[in-house]
């Protein structure tokens, strides 16, 4: 018994590629949400904290840490796989300030808070952004196989 060559990948069918993109849309869809609520969590830990502060209220500090979170808000809301992939790189920041007040000698609750809420978006973002990019992929392969491969057209046009 022969087996077919690894480079080769396995045929499926139509149907199978369907299924496929619907559980990673439906994943995508449900990171997409976690997503969404831990990044208003974000946004009201750092407006609370400028609300309760002993020092009172600063606007530039308010504006300092939420801009860089707001320029990505139009990107989540129409679910563009890039924007989850580029908001992880601007949550290390937030991700490296909340371990720096964690592990400093006084921990407050907004460090806390701030490192499990930078946490957890990075971890949702990054998923949505791999299940997208997946789904991307499945439907990429599903009209390559319905259309018909390139190579079958070169084979065909080439004489003999």
């Amino acid at each position: 018994m022969s087996t077919p060559p690894l480079s080769t990948p396995p045929l499926t069918d139509a149907n199978t590629a369907q299924q496929r993109i619907t559980v990673f849309e439906r994943r995508a869809l449900y990171a997409h949400w976690a997503t969404l609520f831990f990044y208003c969590a974000l946004l009201a830990l750092f407006s609370l904290h400028q609300w309760f502060r002993p020092e009172g209220i600063s606007l530039f500090q308010w504006s300092v840490q939420c801009l860089p979170l707001l320029m990505f808000w139009f990107g989540l809301r129409i679910r563009k796989r890039r924007t989850y992939s580029w908001l992880g790189f601007v949550l290390f920041l937030y991700f490296i300030k909340g371990v720096e007040g964690v592990m400093g000698f006084t921990p407050t609750l907004f460090d806390w808070c701030l490192l499990i809420f930078s946490t957890s978006l990075f971890i949702t973002s990054t998923m949505a952004a791999r299940w997208l990019l997946l789904k991307e992929k499945e439907l990429y392969l599903l009209r390559q196989n319905t259309t018909g491969n390139s190579d079958d057209i070169t084979e065909i046009s080439t004489p003999q």
